[in-house]
C-alpha cells in the first residue's frame, strides 16, 4: 500500500473515532441535563475549537467554580455549540435549577469581531434574563465604523436594564465601555480568570530553557506587520538566539477531555524558552504563569495592552509599543533569571468574585 493511501486511511480512521466520541458526548450531555436537579450550575458557552487560550479561560473557570461552588452540588459544562444544539433542554435544565445563578465563558469576544459568540450570547441573556447570570471577564470592542456603531447600540437592548446580569469586565478599558453604554448594569472590574490559578495547577514542570520563542497572531486581530516581525528576527540572530515560531492555536479541535494536556503542552513551550515574544493575550498570561521573560506588543484592540496592565508589576513581562522598543528589551529579559510568577496583587479581586458568586448562591429562604 503506497504512503498516500496509507495516511488516507488514517486520517479516515482518525475522524470516524472523533464522531464517534463526539456522539457520546453529545448523549452524555443531553443525559446530564434531561436529569439536572435544582442544585445544579452551569457554565455555558465554553468553547469547541482549536485556540489554546480560550481552553485555559474555560480550564481556570471550572477550577475556580469547583473550588468554591457549596459541597455536594453539581457543575455542567455546556459548549458554546451545544448549547445552540440541544438549546430547548439546556434552557430548560438552567430554568430548573430555580435560585441558583449560571455562568457564561469569559474571554474577548463581546463586540462586533467575533459575531458569532456574540449573537448566541446576547440571545441566551435575553431568553433567560429572569434567571441570575454571571459573565466571567470578558474584553468588549466594537469598530469605529458603522457597522460597530450600530452593533453596538443594538447590544443595549441586551445587556442594559437586565438587574439580574453581572459583568466582568477583563480590564479598564473594557470596564469603562461596558459602564458606557450600560450604565443600569452591574459591571465589574475583574483579571482575566486564568491569572487566579497558579503554575501548579496546569502541571508545569521546570525545563533547562533556550532560545526564543515568537507566539505570534495570524487572524483578524493581528496589528504588527509581516515585516516588522521578520526584522526583530534578524536582529535575535544577530545576538545568537535560536528562534521558534508558535501560535496559540492547537493542531486539532480541543475537547473537555483533551483541554488539561494541550494546555500544558503549550505551557512546556513556554517554559523551554529564555525569552517569550507575543501579542497574544494568553501567550503573555502563559509566560507570565511559566516565570518566562516576555516582550509583548499589541494587537489591534487594547486587550492586550490593557490586560498587561494588571501584570505590569511582574518584572519579566514588559509592554513594547513598537518593534524597535521591544529590540531594546531583549538584551536585558534575555539573561533574566529565578523569574517568579506572583498574583498576591490580583487576589482582592478574585476574592470579590467568589463572593458575588456565593451570595448568587444563597436563595432568600435559606
Amino acid at each position: 500500500m503506497s504512503k498516500t493511501k496509507l495516511y488516507s486511511l488514517r486520517k479516515l480512521h482518525g475522524l470516524l473515532h472523533e464522531t464517534r466520541l463526539d456522539i457520546e458526548r453529545q448523549a452524555r450531555l443531553k443525559r446530564d441535563l434531561r436529569t439536572s436537579t435544582a442544585d445544579t450550575f452551569f457554565l455555558v458557552g465554553t468553547p469547541i475549537h482549536p485556540n489554546v487560550g480560550d481552553s485555559a479561560i474555560a480550564y481556570a473557570e471550572l477550577t475556580f467554580l469547583n473550588r468554591i461552588l457549596p459541597k455536594g452540588s453539581k457543575l455542567i459544562e455546556i459548549p458554546q455549540r451545544e448549547f445552540c444544539r440541544f438549546r430547548k433542554d439546556a434552557i430548560k435544565s438552567i430554568l430548573r435549577s430555580e435560585g441558583k445563578p449560571f455562568f457564561w465563558h469569559g474571554g474577548g469576544n463581546m463586540g462586533d469581531v467575533w459575531t458569532g459568540e456574540e449573537k448566541v450570547r446576547r440571545e441566551a441573556f435575553d431568553v433567560l434574563q429572569n434567571k441570575r447570570i454571571i459573565s466571567f471577564p470578558q474584553t468588549i470592542y466594537y469598530s469605529d465604523t458603522e457597522k460597530g456603531r450600530e452593533q453596538a447600540n443594538a447590544s443595549i437592548r441586551y445587556y442594559n436594564l437586565k438587574p439580574n446580569l453581572t459583568l466582568n469586565a477583563r480590564e479598564r478599558s473594557s470596564y469603562e465601555i461596558m459602564k458606557k453604554l450600560y450604565p443600569e448594569t452591574d459591571i465589574c472590574l475583574m483579571p482575566d480568570i486564568v491569572l487566579s490559578l497558579t503554575p501548579e495547577d496546569f502541571g508545569i514542570r521546570q525545563q533547562n530553557r533556550s532560545g526564543v520563542l515568537m507566539c505570534l497572531r495570524n487572524d483578524v486581530e493581528k496589528h504588527i506587520r509581516d515585516e516588522s516581525w521578520d526584522a526583530l528576527k534578524e536582529n535575535i540572530k544577530l545576538l545568537g538566539e535560536s528562534i521558534r515560531v508558535t501560535d496559540m492555536e492547537a493542531t486539532c479541535v480541543i475537547f473537555a477531555e483533551t483541554r488539561a494536556e494541550i494546555i500544558r503542552r503549550k505551557m512546556n513551550e513556554f517554559s523551554r524558552a529564555k525569552l517569550a515574544i507575543t501579542d497574544r493575550l494568553h501567550g503573555m498570561v502563559f509566560a507570565a504563569l511559566t516565570n518566562t521573560p516576555c516582550i509583548v506588543l499589541s494587537n489591534n484592540n487594547h486587550k492586550v495592552k490593557s490586560t498587561y496592565e494588571w501584570i505590569s508589576y511582574l518584572p519579566y513581562i514588559r509592554f513594547a509599543e513598537t518593534v524597535e522598543e521591544a529590540s531594546c528589551y531583549i538584551p536585558e529579559l534575555r539573561s533574566m533569571e529565578n523569574c517568579r510568577y506572583d498574583n498576591t496583587p490580583l487576589l482582592p479581586y478574585f476574592n470579590k468574585l467568589k463572593d458575588t458568586i456565593l451570595e448568587a448562591c444563597v436563595l432568600p429562604n435559606d
